[in-house]
């Protein structure tokens, strides 16, 4: 085999590599980035309830509905039922 072939195939295989490790990076690290951004809004509606759980509700639909959060708001009773109060967009 004639050494410019060698390097011909050494190339392609360094490139391919390459590109496959960035676009790994690329890929996992947006999806960390809105993992992240998922977290922040769903804590923030959470911790709006935590200290007073009389107010717990209307704390976390004032905090749903200020800043816009795409979430689905359910209210869990003891008995097992579910109401929904507020529908997210995102599925």
């Amino acid at each position: 085999m004639r050494l410019a072939t060698r390097l011909t195939i050494l190339l392609v295989v360094i490139t391919t590599v390459v590109a496959l490790s960035v676009g790994w990076y690329a890929v996992n690290s947006s999806t960390h980035s809105a993992y992240d951004t998922l977290d922040a809004a769903v804590n923030s509606v959470v911790e709006s309830g935590i200290g007073a759980p009389d107010a717990a509700l209307s704390d976390a639909i004032n905090v749903d509905l200020k800043d816009n959060y795409d979430l689905t708001l359910d209210v869990i009773y003891p008995g097992g039922s579910v109401t929904k109060i507020i529908s997210g967009d995102t599925p």
